[in-house]
């Protein structure tokens, strides 16, 4: 897969903060980007229950690594990675790499665009940390919408404690968000987001604790 020019590098600065990192990722090897997102996955894999669960839209997907651990892991699940047409390219080549032939790209604006309806399951993975409560508010209920009836969202995030003052790494990372977004961007509680969640309409919202910092909220529709 060829590496990302400058001029690659350069456009994604425009995009959100996660593409950002995928290319600057991206260009120093092939493995650098995904490795963490493939062990992560894996344990989500196995905490949150799947079976019988057909389509997933992966919101902001990026290099792919959670849609091809998810389909690798359930034999009846069908991925579609959500993505600016840069990052999806860029997420092409490691499906290809890992012959995830359950896994297809769709180029989008999850800003802009209104996202496809007909999903039973949609991934939210390392994205809300990048924007403003209002946004994050405006992702979820577009999330809502794209889901049918007793659909499942999964969100994953570095959550804060209910004092903002910790865990320590997602309060550094609170940090760095805050300086990288100019202001926009910030880890969030489960408090925070099980309220947008509960905004949006859905219900069972629960937090599963995965590796290292990482904690996932599944809820249903």
């Amino acid at each position: 897969m060829p590496k990302p020019n400058p001029n690659q590098i350069l456009e994604i600065t425009h995009g959100s903060w996660k593409t950002q990192v995928l290319y600057a990722a991206v260009s120093l090897g092939p493995f650098t980007m995904i490795s963490e997102g493939i062990d992560t996955a894996k344990e989500m894999a196995g905490k949150i229950d799947l079976s019988g669960r057909k389509k997933l839209l992966d919101i902001g997907g990026g290099s792919g690594a959670y849609s091809i651990t998810l389909t690798q892991k359930y034999p009846d699940l069908h991925a579609v990675i959500y993505e600016l047409p840069n990052v999806a390219k860029v997420a092409e080549g490691y499906i290809k790499e890992a012959h995830a032939n359950r896994v297809k790209t769709m180029d989008g604006d999850f800003h802009t665009d209104d996202l496809p309806a007909g999903y039973d399951t949609a991934l939210i993975s390392q994205i809300l940390h990048s924007y403003s409560p209002e946004t994050c508010r405006t992702i979820i209920a577009k999330a809502y919408n794209t889901l049918s009836d007793g659909g499942l969202l999964i969100i994953n995030e570095f959550l804060l404690d209910d004092d903002k003052a910790g865990p320590e790494y997602a309060a550094l990372f609170s940090l760095n968000m805050l300086l990288e977004s100019r202001g926009k961007g910030s880890s969030y509680t489960f408090a925070e987001i099980s309220n947008w969640l509960t905004e949006a309409g859905f219900k069972n919202i629960e937090k599963v604790p995965l590796a290292g910092p990482h904690v996932a909220i599944a809820a249903e529709k």
